[in-house]
Order: C-alpha cells, then structure tokens, then sequence
C-alpha cells in the first residue's frame, strides 16, 4: 500500500463572461491518493510494474463581477491507474512512470459544470539507497 498527497498550482481564468471586467476562475488544490503497485522483475535490475487505486482532489471556482462574488469548492472522487520500469543499482535507482487519474464530474454550489475532471501525468525518479 502507497499513499501520497500533492499539490496543484493549476489555475485558469476567464473574464468578461456575462458583462464587463467580470471574472471566473476555477483552480485544483490538493490532490490524494492510496492504491498499490505490483511488479516483477525482467533480468536481475529490472522491475515492471502497474499500480492503482483511489484518487481524490479539490477544486475551487469563484466568480466576481462588479457588485458581487461567490466563491465554492467541489472534492473529486475516482480512480488512478499507472505502470512504469525501475532501474536497481546496488545502490541507486532510477524510474519512470506514467499515471491517468481520472476524479469525474466537476459540481460548484450544486451546479454541474459539465467538466470532467482528468490528469496525465509522466513521472521520472531517481535516487540512493543508504
């Protein structure tokens, strides 16, 4: 078992959407995940591998124009699936790794948003045993 939490600094925003310098933003936040990784070694210092489990984000929309604000935040409940290769030295390692996280749709203040919320990630590691 594996668990991991990160954050998101990923942010888009819009203006001028119903009248004049108003502004909606939408943003993702922390991300979680518990799952598991199985492998199994190809030669004596490779090892393949897929892993998956549960992933879990937070997202959060505001919206302002030039009398009001609203501001709500939606937690994205789904699945993340992965494989990847490892590397073994005696005493370092290398990694590469592909993940897919899929959260499902995206609501803000009971609204459906219509976004299907989704990441691809590439991941490479490496570092010294000790």
């Amino acid at each position: 078992m594996k668990a991991k939490l990160a954050d998101s600094t990923v942010k888009e925003t819009v203006t001028d959407i119903l009248e004049v310098e108003d502004e909606a933003s939408i943003s993702a936040s922390r991300d979680l995940y518990v799952g598991a990784r199985v492998g199994f070694a190809v030669g004596s210092n490779i090892l393949l591998y897929g892993k998956g489990g549960y992933a879990n984000a937070r997202v959060k929309a505001r919206y302002a124009d030039s009398t009001d604000s609203f501001s709500d935040s939606d937690t994205l409940g789904g699945y993340r699936l992965g494989a990847g290769a490892e590397l073994v030295g005696i005493n370092n390692f290398a990694r590469i790794e592909y993940r897919y996280s899929d959260y499902g749709k995206c609501s803000i203040g009971g609204f459906d948003t219509g976004i299907s919320a989704s990441r691809h990630q590439v991941v490479a590691t490496g570092g010294f045993r000790f």
